[in-house]
């Protein structure tokens, strides 16, 4: 819910393969004798929860006042998604012009961090290739040398050194 809410379309890859909301969770339950009795609202990757489950059918306060927020929301219509939709298509467009406009002034683009949240969000500008000069991480540990961008085909080169003066891209930058 809070992904949605907070537009945070970067942390759907393919480590996160599952979004759920306290109306679905709550008929997959009771399909198998069991209740939601409460639930703790975590931050991590665009909002998780912690739930806590039995076959008493015992609801906290906290839980009763999610169930009414989804409800609000409307998290069991299909007009809550294609919203999330059109707010994610809105925000890669003036990300993109933005960095395109940037670009245009002969601005040099590079990225820090290597995570999966950037490579999601790299690919979903679809800017080509070249645009980004490159990647710069701390983290030589990473088993890539470059960053993939899947829509152009092209590696965005990888630099494992931190950013400082002598990289010069003081121009414009991405941090995911």
């Amino acid at each position: 819910m809070d992904l949605i809410e907070n537009c945070e379309f970067d942390t759907i890859y393919h480590e996160h393969l599952f979004y759920h909301t306290l109306h679905g969770l709550t008929r997959l339950f009771k399909r198998h004798g069991l209740y939601l009795n409460e639930v703790e609202r975590l931050p991590i990757h665009g909002g998780s929860l912690r739930l806590t489950v039995s076959r008493t059918p015992a609801r906290s306060e906290g839980l009763d006042a999610l169930f009414a927020h989804e409800t609000a929301l409307g998290v069991n219509k299909v007009t809550f998604y294609n919203d999330f939709a059109d707010r994610v298509r809105a925000l890669r467009d003036s990300l993109g012009h933005l960095l395109v406009s940037e670009r245009a002034k002969r601005k040099r683009i590079a990225c820090y961090g290597a995570a999966a949240k950037g490579a999601t969000l790299v690919n979903y500008l679809n800017l080509g290739e070249g645009f980004f000069e490159f990647v710069a991480d701390a983290t030589p540990t990473s088993k890539a040398n470059t960053c993939l961008d899947s829509e152009s085909r092209s590696d965005i080169r990888m630099n494992w050194r931190r950013p400082n003066r002598t990289m010069s891209c003081s121009s414009f930058g991405i941090r995911w």
